[in-house]
């Protein structure tokens, strides 16, 4: 007698036999396991580690029996209740009993051991929905900048987004949801920013995006500790406003528009304008990636977008905005004797059409109100028997901050004009340490000078004039002052002076201060230059200034 049979898979695929129900059972039997037929010797128990009842496709299970003896493993889809010979969902290593998910669906997982005895359990295989292409990433071994989190290994034809840290994660997104629709929370785009602001202990968020602008994936990651944050820090942005003259073109370096902290040389890459009829972009020269060359095309404002990356292979994605303008502005001198609780001149070459269009000043980004500065398109100066005229830009007391001051001036119809000044306390120039020798005909005192290695970067008073003044004082009374003027202060310097004071070994009232000075002599004090030091103190800074030079 003939039936129809029909079954229907997992996948939805509809299967049809016409067997008799003899052919049936002999196929049926030939499929199965010999055990399972004649059970013999000792049953034995399978489970997945640590009780698991699921793999992920991709992923793997070690499974586990309790028998003593060696066991054979294998693997059974499940349809229907039935066990079947294909391995479609998942193999397994036959020794070692190592189960790995290739399709969703259910599997049986058994194990046969030397004596005959059997035992299985169920394993269901889920599909790895919405699991990140970069989920390696997200594991923690590529953490390299202070304070934020960097994500490497991201597929180049995915585009990610991730929040700042949480507390706890973003609720889960779901696979195929528009990602235009969750861009007010996951703001910031991995593929071209991969620094994300994080903590030890919060929680970053990120989504996966195809080309089409859909979710595939999302994932999360804790930051576990300082270790795993590191100590690099990216190239920092120092403008974000540059220009340039109308039919012609600048090269802009690297460390002209950005900064990295420690230091490292930075390259540029993947330039590109927002619109070529007003600004072109090209790498100038091929061999050298420090340059790219921006050419004005027409007069008005486009933005240009970069790469830039510090020689340690971290690349960071910025934006600025081209000005195209029909003149040049003249250049822009730093003050010479940048100090606090001053007012700053900064000074160029006399064009009193550009100073008569200076519409805007900003510092560090900020805008300074008209007020807080005079601009004077010819002032007389005077220096070393010479008499000459430079414009002026004075800013009055306070509003350059100690610190580096990103100034740029904007005046219509012109290019930007910019320079960095340098603004520090004068007593952070150099540390000085006076010894002072009594004896009963006199006093010598030697005073030794060092530059402040921690602040040497920012300024150059060492080929600046100087003058050491030692003081001698009886109590809180000055008694007599000996002064020395050189005119090239260099990293450091040793100065003597001597005071004839009879008896001077018997008078605990006798000390010697010293100073440095800027001026030409000592009836122009000018400011103090340096930080009293002990000798003691002298000594293990001069170990570090030895290291440092």
């Amino acid at each position: 007698m003939m039936k129809d049979w029909i079954g229907v898979t997992t996948k939805g695929k509809i299967r049809t036999r016409m067997i008799s129900s003899l052919v049936a059972l002999v196929l049926v039997l030939s499929i199965l396991p010999i055990s399972a037929m004649a059970s013999v010797g000792t049953p034995v128990a399978v489970t997945g580690e640590n009780n698991a009842s699921s793999v992920k496709v991709g992923s793997n299970l070690q499974m586990i029996d309790d028998s003593e003896l060696t066991v054979t493993w294998n693997v059974y889809d499940v349809v229907d209740g039935d066990q079947l010979t294909t391995q479609n969902y998942a193999s397994i290593d036959s020794e070692t009993g190592l189960l790995t998910g290739t399709e969703a669906g259910i599997v049986r997982v058994t194990a046969t051991a030397s004596d005959g005895g059997t035992g299985s359990t169920d394993i269901t295989v889920i599909e790895q929905v919405g699991a990140l292409s970069a989920l390696l990433a997200l594991q923690g071994g590529d953490m390299v900048t202070l304070g934020k989190t960097k994500f490497t290994g991201l597929s180049s034809s995915n585009t990610f987004w991730a929040t700042s840290g949480q507390e706890s994660a973003q609720q889960s997104i779901d696979v195929g949801t528009q990602a235009i629709t969750l861009l007010n929370i996951y703001n910031i785009n991995l593929s071209g920013n991969p620094f994300v602001p994080a903590a030890v202990g919060q929680t970053i968020s990120v989504i996966e995006v195809n080309g089409a602008g859909v979710v595939v994936g999302f994932g999360t990651f804790t930051v576990s500790s300082n270790e795993q944050i590191g100590t690099n820090k990216p190239p920092v942005l120092l403008y974000n406003k540059t220009s340039v003259v109308i039919n012609e073109f600048v090269d802009k370096y690297s460390g002209s528009l950005l900064q990295d902290p420690e230091r490292y040389s930075m390259t540029y890459s993947n330039v590109v304008s927002s619109n070529s009829s007003i600004v072109q972009v090209s790498m100038p020269y091929y061999w050298n990636q420090e340059y790219m060359r921006l050419s004005g095309a027409q007069l008005g404002t486009a933005t240009v977008s970069f790469e830039a990356a510090d020689n340690t292979g971290d690349k960071i994605k910025y934006t600025v905005e081209v000005t195209v303008a029909t003149s040049r502005a003249p250049y822009l001198d730093d003050s010479e004797i940048p100090f606090t609780n001053t007012e700053i001149g900064i000074g160029f070459e006399p064009n009193a059409d550009w100073a008569s269009h200076i519409n805007e000043i900003e510092v560090n980004g900020q805008v300074v109100q008209s007020e807080n500065y005079t601009i004077t398109n010819e002032k007389e100066y005077s220096g070393e028997g010479n008499t000459y005229v430079r414009g002026e830009i004075l800013f009055h007391t306070g509003v350059l901050l100690e610190g580096k001051n990103r100034i740029l001036v904007k005046a219509e119809g012109y290019t930007f004009a910019e320079v960095e000044q340098d603004i520090y306390k004068p007593e952070d120039s150099y540390y000085i340490a006076t010894i002072v020798d009594k004896t009963n005909g006199g006093i010598t005192a030697t005073t030794k000078l060092l530059v402040n290695t921690d602040t040497a970067d920012m300024y150059d008073v060492y080929d600046e004039q100087g003058t050491a003044v030692f003081q001698l004082m009886n109590g809180d009374v000055p008694v007599s002052t000996v002064s020395y003027t050189i005119n090239d202060l260099d990293y450091y310097a040793t100065f003597r002076a001597y005071f004839n004071v009879a008896g001077a070994s018997a008078n605990d009232n006798y000390s010697v201060r010293a100073f440095l000075i800027t001026g030409e002599s000592p009836d122009n004090m000018g400011y103090n230059l340096a930080t009293e030091i002990t000798p003691d103190e002298y000594d293990v800074l001069c170990q570090q200034f030895d290291n440092w030079y």
